[in-house]
């Protein structure tokens, strides 16, 4: 009896994990992508093509969204990168870090380097 009770709870609780992670997938399918984002910053707002980085550039969700799956379904980058540093990165660390980062790596492009080419003021 004891046996089939640990086997039924195990059951269960898988069961359960494979549901909540469906649940939570399933958050992010089917809503549409935004064409331009404009992310929020001190020395002038910077407009973010999301629809040239994800779908012509091919560049995967969870390289910018890295929270995916763990947080909301949706989230600002200042939400957990505030102005200013604290646990984690600040945002124009995070900011700078990644996004800056690769643009150099792809000098050979056209990813804007310069302050004013992605700060609008």
């Amino acid at each position: 009896m004891r046996k089939g009770l640990i086997g039924r709870l195990l059951f269960l609780a898988g069961a359960a994990v494979l549901v909540l992670t469906l649940v939570e997938v399933s958050s992010y399918a089917g809503k549409p992508e935004p064409d331009k984002v404009m992310l929020k910053a001190k020395n002038g707002d910077v407009p973010f093509n999301h629809t040239k980085h994800a779908k012509d550039l091919k560049i995967e969700c969870k390289t910018c969204h890295h929270n995916m799956g763990k947080t909301p379904e949706k989230m600002a980058c200042q939400d957990c990168h505030k102005p200013e540093k604290g646990e984690v990165a600040s945002l124009k660390e995070a900011g700078h870090g990644s996004c800056l980062k690769c643009h150099k790596e792809k000098q050979g492009s056209a990813a804007p380097v310069a302050c004013k080419d992605c700060h609008k003021k």
